[in-house]
């Protein structure tokens, strides 16, 4: 027998639309029964989500809601999730590290652009006064010279 999209919501605390959008998306499986109902098997929604655990027990072990899984099983995947963790936090950090690279190497290279337009703005202000203290020679002048 498999849960609803409402007792799957429960299950691992999302939504019924995030469950269906899952379903759509094909993260997880499902069916529909003959009353057009979303049918999910427990194995199939907590491949993909895990269940919600419930720390009230009074002697201080926690079980999970819906599986009923023992707290040994639950300390072993708070480990597996502590693992998972690490790993991503270790993945972050390098590529934290690979995008200073890519930062420090993109000012390098503006810097080294801001240079050669400046250089060039020299020589074409530089051009421009040399420009402007030599006489204009026009058609009159050349015509002058000739007669």
């Amino acid at each position: 027998m498999g849960y609803t999209l409402g007792q799957a919501a429960r299950a691992v605390g999302m939504s019924k639309t995030s469950i269906f959008r899952s379903i759509k998306a094909g993260r997880i499986s499902g069916t529909k029964d003959e009353f057009g109902q979303w049918c999910i098997e427990p194995c199939e929604l907590h491949r993909a989500y895990p269940a919600l655990t419930d720390a009230t027990d009074s002697d201080g072990t926690a079980e999970q809601a819906v599986t009923g899984r023992t707290g040994g099983d639950t300390a072993l995947m708070e480990a597996m999730r502590a693992s998972l963790l690490e790993q991503r936090i270790s993945d972050l950090k390098t590529m934290l590290d690979d995008m200073r690279i890519q930062r420090d190497d993109i000012r390098g290279q503006r810097d080294a652009w801001q240079r050669q337009a400046e250089t060039s703005q020299r020589a074409l202000a530089d051009q421009r006064e040399k420009g402007a203290t030599s006489p204009k020679q026009t058609w009159w002048h050349w015509l002058r010279a000739t007669a």
